[in-house]
């Protein structure tokens, strides 16, 4: 709900401030958010299961951190990573999950794909691939965490 509560001014300024042209395709929109979240919940459930076992900031989160403010597409488009760092650069942020949540987002929001186009469908079963792969991932690193600080008497509430 949190973020739902900060995309909208974002949104907002975006198009009153900025003239942001969107181009909304309601229905890729939808499927978008949808593997944006798995992706995300994944991510999180990795964090939060190492994040229990070691008491501390896990090197996981802050590698993906590092490298998603680099590489991810925050800022501006994969695309023009070549041509601010270095040709080739723009490789390494397509193996990065939060560059898919940021494509996709980008793509249906402002290009109205056609989701029967197979261009466009491979670009969300590339970021379908990391939501199936993430999601169960970070459920098992989750509850390996718990199950760890439960035998070892590390929870407060055990």
């Amino acid at each position: 709900m949190f973020s739902i509560i900060t995309f909208v001014p974002y949104l907002v300024i975006g198009i009153l401030v900025f003239g942001t042209k969107l181009n909304v395709n309601f229905t890729a929109t939808i499927l978008a958010f949808t593997i944006s979240a798995a992706i995300l919940m994944g991510l999180a459930m990795v964090s939060s299961g190492l994040r229990i076992v070691t008491k501390s900031t896990d090197p996981i989160t802050w590698a993906i951190n590092i490298f998603q403010n680099l590489f991810s597409g925050i800022a501006f488009p994969v695309v023009y990573l070549d041509t601010i760092f270095f040709p080739g650069v723009s490789t390494v942020s397509w193996f990065l999950p939060q560059t898919w949540v940021y494509h996709l987002c980008r793509l249906s929001m402002l290009t109205n794909p056609n989701l029967f186009d197979p261009v466009i469908l491979i670009q969300y079963l590339k970021g379908l691939v990391f939501a199936v792969v993430l999601f169960p991932v970070g459920y098992k690193i989750f509850q390996w965490g718990v199950l760890r600080a439960k035998r070892e008497g590390t929870l407060g509430h055990y």
